[in-house]
């Protein structure tokens, strides 16, 4: 009902677009809102086949071994209940679903993500170590697309849909930190990350920001309401002692990271205009992570006469 409102408007930015979208993240699933999640282009399950081969016949650019999965709709449902509410029982069922589906192997790391959200940012979520962690990665995944749907509810200020647009989950390889960087957010290694952005239209880059930049990073950890929690004090002195390297990195191969992201842009899968998150690890250049280039941060470094709408289709085609 709300998407067919929303259709009868022009504007984007609409009373109903806005509920549509929200509703998506947070509504008890049935098939078709199931199958509308599918739809979203952020998702890691569209992008990354599309751009696979091309970064294979690059000597720079890697990806680390994924595997994704569309979870079955009751137990994506578990993620718009209350998570403190389930039982162990319930947890154990997705723990072993995950085991199969995943192969996991308890020796070793892996990173685990949504097809849309990682919790990086809360990294003890992110990086799964021990083999007890292994065996229990279903309750992290069930928690971190928990709280990615917490951040649409409506109580929530500001309310944030599209981290939770998704039916995917999504296992990593872990990728061992090989430059002793120090860490914030809770163990996540500081690499420098290149924010690339391109047109697939054209086979265009058009622009490129420092992921980690400077302004933002400061006010996140000096100015905003938690700044005196020892958390973000940490973080903010872990950050500022660390910031001319990485700055130092990123001005010494951010042209070179632009020359082999247009030899492979080409080759690409994909339409309209798209961000590209890249990791420097010593030497090794991984590619990370993708969204719809409107949806990212840092997109106002790309030059307005440049930047174009990315068309949006949520009606699924759903066999009767």
């Amino acid at each position: 009902m709300e998407y067919q409102e929303y259709l009868k408007h022009d504007e984007k930015e609409s009373y109903w677009y806005h509920l549509f979208r929200q509703g998506l993240d947070i509504l008890d699933l049935d098939p078709i809102i199931y199958e509308m999640l599918s739809m979203n282009k952020n998702n890691i399950g569209y992008w990354l086949p599309k751009i696979k081969n091309a970064v294979k016949t690059s000597d720079f650019f890697a990806i680390p071994d994924t595997t994704i999965v569309k979870v079955p709709m009751p137990i994506l449902q578990l993620t718009r209940t209350d998570y403190f509410s389930l039982t162990h029982t319930t947890k154990e069922i997705v723990n072993r679903y995950c085991q199969k589906v995943f192969g996991l192997n308890t020796n070793r790391k892996y990173f685990i993500k949504t097809g849309t959200y990682s919790s990086k940012f809360d990294f003890r979520n992110a990086c799964i170590r021990s083999p007890q962690e292994v065996l229990e990665i279903g309750e992290y995944l069930l928690f971190i697309q928990f709280q990615a749907s917490q951040m649409a509810a409506p109580l929530s200020k500001p309310c944030i849909y599209g981290v939770s647009t998704t039916n995917e989950w999504c296992v990593r390889d872990f990728i061992e930190d090989k430059e002793n960087n120090p860490t914030i957010y809770h163990g996540l290694p500081l690499h420098t990350e290149y924010r690339v952005f391109v047109d697939c239209d054209t086979d265009e880059v058009i622009g490129i920001h420092n992921y980690w930049d400077s302004k933002v990073m400061k006010d996140r950890f000096g100015n905003q309401s938690d700044k005196d929690e020892p958390d973000k004090i940490y973080d903010y002195i872990i950050y500022t002692s660390h910031e001319e390297t990485l700055y130092k990195r990123y001005e010494e191969n951010k042209d070179k990271v632009v020359e082999k992201v247009k030899e492979i842009l080409p080759l690409m899968k994909l339409s309209g205009q798209w961000s590209i998150d890249i990791m420097q690890n010593n030497n090794d250049f991984w590619i990370i992570d993708m969204a719809i280039a409107e949806n990212s941060a840092f997109y106002d470094c790309v030059p307005l006469e440049l930047r174009r709408k990315t068309d949006e289709n949520w009606l699924p085609q759903i066999e009767m």
